[in-house]
């Protein structure tokens, strides 16, 4: 499920402090798929570690990345000509390849699952063609990879 969104911004005051900022709020439009997406969804970090290694002695160093971000790559199978044609090209319009999307596995997870599982990541890719397949008469199809934004 992918849901358009902006952020916003929440500031309490307080008189000790002059500001405390609590976070982000996602809020926008959601968009909610007539068919789930196809099995096989890949879940996993994409991991940005290093390991360098001097040519001269071969010693190694390892790096650990700041952070590994989550990512999940999967493929909604069954849009149907309104959802292609209406949400899905309204979408790509509002977001881009600058815009990010929430992406939530199952709703019938529990909270603290569906939080951990849930993706606030980029749905295009700059230079990527954003677009979907027309894989049967009635259907068409879209491949999704998205990593969180961190």
């Amino acid at each position: 499920m992918l849901s358009a969104a902006r952020y916003l911004r929440v500031d309490l005051t307080d008189g000790a402090a002059p500001y405390m900022d609590i976070g982000l709020l996602v809020a926008g439009q959601l968009w909610r798929l007539q068919r789930g997406t196809a099995y096989g969804i890949r879940e996993g970090r994409v991991m940005l570690d290093r390991r360098d290694r001097n040519p001269f002695t071969g010693a190694e160093f390892p790096v650990p990345a700041i952070i590994n971000p989550p990512f999940a790559a999967f493929t909604l199978p069954a849009l149907s000509v309104a959802e292609a044609r209406n949400q899905h090209r309204d979408l790509l319009r509002r977001l881009g390849a600058s815009g990010d999307a929430l992406w939530i596995t199952e709703l019938t997870d529990s909270l603290a699952e569906r939080n951990r599982r849930a993706i606030w990541g980029a749905v295009n890719a700059p230079g990527e063609e954003a677009s979907a397949s027309r894989d049967s008469f009635p259907f068409t199809a879209r491949a999704v990879r998205m990593v969180e934004r961190v």
